[in-house]
């Protein structure tokens, strides 16, 4: 989906209806498979599959304390699946032409600017994680808990020095509050229908499936 304002509704609209219930996860999970283009939309498999790893944990210990973990488990497996997809359709400015399109060009420019700092920097982050622990394999390190603590000691201080080099940046620049910019978006033949249809699932949790058919008459 390309247009960001449309996946945004989309996804709110998902991701309330797998919490909600297990069959608005259901409901969620069969739009991923129609619209999101599946495992395309996935661009990190291990990293999802490690948190849905995680999740099962948690939902084990639910189950065993007495709760609906197997519940707990897919809704928030499908809740996953949404933002993998949101994440692996995002395009680098959109964010900032996002914030600005909804907040204008004062309070919208400046958390549109920080998102867009943000996740240049979580993706600067995971290559220079790749890149040492490539580093680490060349030089037959064994990849552990051991090698895993001065990794992210040497990620942490990278990363404070990057933003501490972007502040003196921005200031030598001049930039002080708010910022101008002109948001335009495109789409894609299915991105109406493929919004249209996460919206329905969502209005299903609280809208009897009989007022929906009516109001979908009244509109056409």
């Amino acid at each position: 989906m390309r247009d960001p304002r449309l996946r945004l509704l989309a996804t709110v609209a998902l991701s309330i209806a797998a919490y909600c219930s297990l069959a608005g996860a259901a409901a969620a999970g069969v739009w991923w498979l129609l619209f999101s283009g599946r495992t395309r939309s996935i661009p990190h498999p291990r990293a999802l599959l490690s948190f849905i790893a995680l999740l099962a944990v948690f939902s084990a210990a639910i189950h065993i304390g007495g709760g609906d973990g197997i519940s707990y488990l897919v809704r928030f497996s499908v809740i996953a699946l949404i933002a993998a997809w949101t994440f692996a359709d995002r395009q680098p400015g959109e964010l900032l032409d996002l914030s600005t399109w909804c907040l204008g060009e004062r309070i919208g420019f400046e958390i549109g600017l920080v998102a867009e700092m943000s996740m240049r920097s979580l993706e600067v982050i995971a290559e220079d994680f790749e890149r040492i622990r490539q580093a680490q394999g060349i030089k037959g390190v064994p990849w552990g808990v051991r090698s895993l603590v001065p990794a992210v000691s040497a990620l942490i201080h990278a990363g404070l020095v990057r933003a501490e080099d972007q502040a003196d940046l921005l200031a030598v620049r001049g930039y002080r509050r708010g910022g101008t910019s002109c948001p335009r978006f495109s789409r894609e033949p299915m991105d109406v229908a493929a919004a249209a249809s996460a919206i329905l699932v969502g209005l299903a949790l609280f809208v009897p499936a009989g007022d929906i058919f009516i109001l979908l008459q009244r509109s056409f």
